[in-house]
């Protein structure tokens, strides 16, 4: 066998085309039923129904819409404007605040087979992409459903890159005080702050403002109020967090991640490359948030508790799902809503 051959198959196949097949696949799914949700019936408000959040719990949602919105739009400028204006190109920050962004768009998903959690419904929404899905057995309807909240979920989850920052910078400190330290640890690092974080912003700040209520959740902290916070969370989010840092953090000599290695042997024209270079890291990115996190939860939610009272006789929080307002049991086991 020539020298040529075997180097031709000692060489492994370009993972950044395998990558990009996923990420053109994603980006076309969900650019398909954007447009299908904002062209239908199913882009309507969710109203908080005859119940109102009370007046602190309104001023922290819409102050939170309002600071999370800005941090988008700051993050937008240092991670995307400014280094494609530098450099001419689209940097790994730049692609993971984007890939987030986009991701956002699927963070219902969990609720496809069976509703378990909702958003406050006094928060600004269109309802869901979720509508719209040809895979959601959960019934929707103009005017209920999951009530997406456009000005806080999107600009949220964009804000994760500075996370992924943060968390590199620890374990680069980390790997030069130790450096004996294994690249499982750094992982095991990584899995473990997301979950400390998700614990603290989740658990202490967010739930309890009343952005959203994981009625359904199993295995809870707090398991009789809206604030109630499933320790499942922690583990999915961390799984989130952690290889979203890792995607960031274990690049490689070329500056790689680990979606775009092989690129350099293609021999393909500039744009070409760097098509398959950006859809590769969107399409890591998306995964990132679904197999970690949609799809455990969306199994777990088959198995979801009874929804506290707390929840069901607060309208703004079901979401016209189920509730006294519209006589519905609301899932669960022996539900608390009684009906």
């Amino acid at each position: 066998m020539s020298q040529a051959r075997i180097a031709a198959v000692s060489r492994p196949f370009p993972a950044v085309l395998v990558w990009s097949a996923i990420g053109t696949i994603l980006l076309a799914i969900e650019f398909y039923y954007l447009a299908v949700w904002v062209t239908s019936d199913a882009f309507t408000p969710i109203i908080s129904g005859p119940d109102v959040p009370p007046s602190w719990m309104r001023d922290a949602l819409t102050t939170g819409q309002i600071i999370m919105s800005l941090a988008w739009c700051v993050s937008g400028f240092i991670f995307v404007l400014r280094p494609l204006w530098r450099e001419q190109r689209l940097s790994t920050d730049s692609l993971i605040f984007i890939g987030s962004t986009l991701a956002s768009v699927w963070d219902a998903l969990s609720n496809t087979g069976r509703y378990w959690f909702t958003y406050n419904s006094y928060l600004f929404n269109r309802g869901s992409i979720q509508a719209v899905l040809p895979i959601s057995l959960a019934p929707h309807a103009p005017g209920t459903g999951e009530a997406w909240p456009i000005f806080f979920i999107p600009t949220l989850y964009g804000n994760f890159v500075v996370i992924a920052l943060l968390v590199c910078l620890l374990l680069r400190a980390l790997k030069s005080r130790w450096p004996g330290i294994s690249t499982l640890g750094l992982i095991a690092i990584c899995f473990f702050l997301g979950a400390v974080v998700d614990i603290i912003l989740e658990g202490v700040i967010l739930l309890p403002l009343g952005f959203w209520s994981y009625a359904g959740g199993p295995w809870s902290i707090n398991a009789d109020t809206y604030y109630k916070y499933p320790l499942p969370e922690a583990v999915c989010v961390g799984g989130v967090w952690g290889l979203l840092t890792c995607l960031r953090f274990f690049q490689n000599d070329k500056g790689q991640t680990v979606c775009e290695h092989g690129l350099e042997r293609l021999a393909l024209p500039a744009p070409v490359k760097e098509y398959l270079r950006i859809s590769a890291v969107l399409g890591g990115v998306i995964l990132v948030f679904i197999l970690p996190y949609h799809l455990p939860q969306g199994l777990l939610a088959f198995y979801e508790t009874a929804w506290p009272s707390d929840v069901v006789n607060r309208s703004y929080m079901t979401d016209h799902i189920c509730g006294p307002q519209v006589k519905l049991a609301c899932p669960g086991p022996h539900s608390a809503s009684g009906l």
